[in-house]
């Protein structure tokens, strides 16, 4: 009984089942498989997520997984003809847009004066990849494509790497239900139920990242950013009138300036009265001193004679 409690435990140390463990239960061997299960999980090195630990160097996949990411903005003059025309090209593509991020930097509706182009829109696209390059040219028809950038990820290693853990872990996982129906005591129950649920944990984290490879192939992912624009149009003007809208601008700036100095004062009254008055008692002060000292002056003078001897 202590033997096969201690080879239970065993099993919890134990990560991905191989052929040996599999072999070691199809004898009958209940008290043994655990322990095979944990010599073979020993030889199964730890997955890191991004390099293939257990394909080597020679293996060829049959099927190629490339994710496909891409960058474009667009200029346009018409930006609600833009966007209407990029949406609706998303959807023939039977695409989808993911994130979307709209600005709007105009000020002039405070002023009511012409709107001009400060709006800009950002969004995340996925679209099918058996479509992506055909999107990609088909944006170049709705307004001036200004930047287009592509990349391609090959996720075949990373793919198959990680298919190997999930048919492993699926396989430890058989082993261990049928193990839970040959056991014999609660405690062997006990054990080999917490080892499976590792298992399942596992196994599900593995399937949730196969999945989102799977996505990640299926549909590509395209970064779009559209940026409202103003045509440039140089305005050619005579010299009088030139000289004319230059004595309106100084005019115009010599009102302003006294408007916002006008506004300042009447915004910081209190203080500019309280400075006045310090100003004027600074003015008597000094102009007291000022006279104080003459007196003083004349004093010492008037004093200095009297002080002469008379011949």
């Amino acid at each position: 009984m202590k033997k096969t409690v201690c080879l239970i435990a065993l099993c919890l140390l134990c990560g991905c089942g191989g052929k040996g463990a599999a072999e070691a239960y199809d004898t009958g061997n209940y008290a043994a498989s655990p322990a095979a299960i944990a010599a073979e999980d020993a030889k199964t090195p730890a997955y890191d997520g991004t390099s293939s630990s257990l394909l080597d160097e020679n293996t060829v996949t049959t099927t190629e997984k490339l994710v496909y990411t891409g960058s474009v903005t667009v200029e346009t003059l018409a930006y609600e003809e833009c966007v209407s025309a990029v949406k609706e090209l998303i959807t023939s593509f039977n695409g989808m847009i993911e994130y979307e991020n709209i600005n709007d930097y105009d000020y002039s509706w405070y002023n009511g004066s012409d709107r001009r182009g400060t709006r800009q829109l950002e969004c995340t696209v996925r679209i099918p990849s058996e479509k992506y390059f055909a999107f990609l040219d088909g944006l170049e028809g709705t307004g001036k494509v200004k930047n287009r950038s592509s990349s391609t990820e090959n996720i075949s290693r990373r793919y198959a790497d990680n298919q190997v853990h999930i048919e492993a872990l699926e396989k430890q996982q058989e082993r261990l239900l049928a193990m839970m129906d040959e056991a014999k005591t609660i405690s062997e129950m006990i054990e080999v139920e917490a080892r499976l649920s590792e298992v399942e944990t596992e196994l599900n984290r593995y399937k949730t990242y196969r999945e989102q490879m799977d996505t990640d192939v299926a549909l590509s992912t395209v970064h779009l950013y559209i940026n409202e624009v103003e045509r440039y149009t140089p305005v050619r003007i005579s010299f009088i009138e030139h000289l004319q809208q230059s004595f309106m601008a100084g005019w115009n700036g010599f009102v302003e300036f006294w408007q916002d100095f006008l506004i300042f004062i009447a915004e910081r009254w209190p203080f500019v009265i309280l400075f006045v008055l310090i100003a004027v008692l600074a003015v008597r002060l000094g102009k007291r001193q000022k006279k104080a000292k003459l007196n003083f002056r004349l004093f010492k003078r008037k004093n200095k004679e009297d002080e002469t001897p008379q011949p």
